[in-house]
């Protein structure tokens, strides 16, 4: 019963606020329920800038900085060694093609993975035991 008593009594530190009172809190006391359009006192519609050319902006920023993040990744161009990864490879089948059976994907491959491609993949996978950043590591970067 004491603490009961105690919840109503008014807090030590409370500051009278001569700001109003936000709408919200009258639920429950004043007021049972509030509708959405009872807080929108005006009808006024902003008008949203055109920020159709915002990406290309950052995307220029990059590559003007040689910026390595993770948005670069999806702008960039891609090494002639990402370009044959498989990772890449079934993107970009999926992306470009309507008719998504093995035998297109075996075609769209054999396509894509060129002799001069190959051995690039060869000489940058002999050298990715020194490097920081190998081949192997390619599918870290999507």
């Amino acid at each position: 019963m004491w603490l009961h008593r105690r919840t109503e009594e008014p807090s030590l530190t409370s500051v009278k606020c001569y700001w109003k009172k936000s709408t919200l809190s009258g639920i429950g006391t004043t007021l049972k329920f509030i509708k959405a359009k009872d807080f929108a006192q005006n009808n006024k519609v902003t008008e949203i800038p055109n920020n159709d050319d915002f990406i290309d902006k950052i995307v220029q920023k990059i590559n003007d900085r040689s910026i390595d993040c993770q948005l670069s990744a999806y702008f960039k161009d891609k090494s002639e060694v990402q370009k044959i990864s498989m990772h890449n490879l079934i993107c970009t089948f999926i992306e470009g093609n309507e008719n998504l059976s093995f035998e297109t994907f075996l075609n769209y491959c054999l396509t894509e993975m060129t002799d001069e491609r190959c051995q690039l993949v060869e000489s940058a996978t002999k050298a990715q035991a020194s490097s920081d950043f190998g081949v192997s590591k390619e599918v870290d970067v999507y």
